[in-house]
């Protein structure tokens, strides 16, 4: 099998291709934590001159999380251990599998696509965590993330080891 990218070698990506050749360093790692070749997963924002990359899964990701635990700890929000955990397996589980299927290379994605998996993992995070935080030791919890980030682990290997990239 061979990975694709979406885009053929040589061609530019959606900005014309300027700015996925620039390096991600430093602080913009927070931002944007890709290399330079996989910039078009993240929106691209101009602040005065310059132009930032923030990583579109993240960009539904974080504000999520907050809303979701803001929701949870006031008590908006009421769920037994064992169904907060149910909301993180799913919602983590949906980001994982749009994850993986561009991870694989079967498709190039779309960010706001990534964006809004990205929200859904949030709100199962978000809904998940404060059980967490109060049950540190629980076995739901730590089967959920074992199991996902297993899964995670296990897409990531066969994608560095099984299927070729075109650059190469």
């Amino acid at each position: 099998m061979t990975r694709t990218n979406g885009r053929k070698q040589g061609e530019k990506g959606d900005d014309n291709g300027e700015d996925l050749r620039e390096s991600v360093t430093g602080w913009k790692m927070l931002l944007a934590h890709h290399r330079s070749e996989e910039l078009h997963h993240c929106y691209k924002i101009g602040v005065g001159s310059s132009k930032h990359h923030i990583c579109a899964r993240c960009l539904g990701l974080y504000p999520a999380i907050v809303f979701t635990m803001v929701l949870v700890f006031s008590g908006v929000l009421r769920f037994s251990p064992a169904r907060s955990f149910s909301f993180m397996a799913w919602g983590m589980g949906t980001g994982i599998l749009e994850w993986s299927i561009v991870r694989l290379g079967f498709w190039r994605g779309r960010n706001y696509l990534r964006t809004i998996t990205g929200a859904i993992m949030g709100v199962g995070m978000g809904i998940g965590f404060p059980i967490y935080f109060r049950r540190p030791f629980s076995v739901d919890f730590w089967t959920v993330f074992g199991a996902l980030g297993s899964t995670a682990l296990l897409v990531e290997l066969v994608a560095r080891f099984f299927f070729a990239e075109e650059e190469k």
